[in-house]
């Protein structure tokens, strides 16, 4: 195969990458927010009965979220990731991920660039802010959330976004380090991967 063929190949499959991980993610992120919110640290945050409420009533939509976060993604793949207005909330998200998803990214951004040495996670299908603006248009989309609730999805909670996004960048990387020659086995082996428990 070409280098120009690897390329479209790579960019190609690292769009399907987040298409076919929405749901995972998604439903990652709730799980470790479920976690976070009856641990002894989230307790120390916020309110834990205040906490506790929020995420059962986000699980109870959380198929409408899913839904909407994999559109989100979908749509936001056709412009470049400067094209759409960011709030602050997705801004402070997206800056927990860079800071603490720096070596994960790192490792990503190694495996693409052998095949394309331009290569910059910031401004690509997997940029943070795509994440962090996708997950708050799916979620302000399907619930009404105070400014309280806001806060806590999007900065208290952030480390467990955080975490669901360094496992995906982690096994994004072994996939394209171990095969960006041919897409069936990278997508039959994405299909069948799930992120690595907390």
């Amino acid at each position: 195969m070409s280098n120009a063929a690897e390329l479209v190949d790579l960019r190609s499959t690292l769009a399907e990458f987040a298409t076919y991980d929405a749901s995972l993610q998604l439903n990652e992120f709730m799980r470790t927010a479920l976690q976070y919110a009856y641990s002894e640290t989230g307790a120390m945050e916020v309110n834990p009965h205040y906490q506790r409420a929020l995420i059962v009533r986000l699980l109870t939509h959380s198929v409408h979220i899913s839904g909407r976060f994999t559109c989100a993604l979908i749509a936001d793949l056709r412009l470049p990731v400067d094209r759409f207005e960011t709030s602050p909330n997705s801004k402070a998200l997206a800056l927990c991920i860079w800071t603490d998803a720096t070596h994960e990214m790192a490792d990503l951004q190694r495996a693409v660039r052998r095949v394309d040495p331009a290569f910059s996670i910031r401004g690509s299908l997997v940029d943070p802010l795509r994440y962090a603006r996708c997950l708050e248009s799916a979620i302000s989309d399907t619930v009404k959330l105070t400014l309280e609730e806001q806060y806590i999805v999007y900065n208290v909670w952030a480390e467990c976004f955080t975490a669901v996004m360094r496992r995906t960048y982690s096994k994004y990387a072994k996939i394209v380090a171990a095969s960006t020659t041919s897409a069936s086995p990278t997508r039959r082996e994405l299909v069948d991967a799930r992120p690595l428990p907390s």
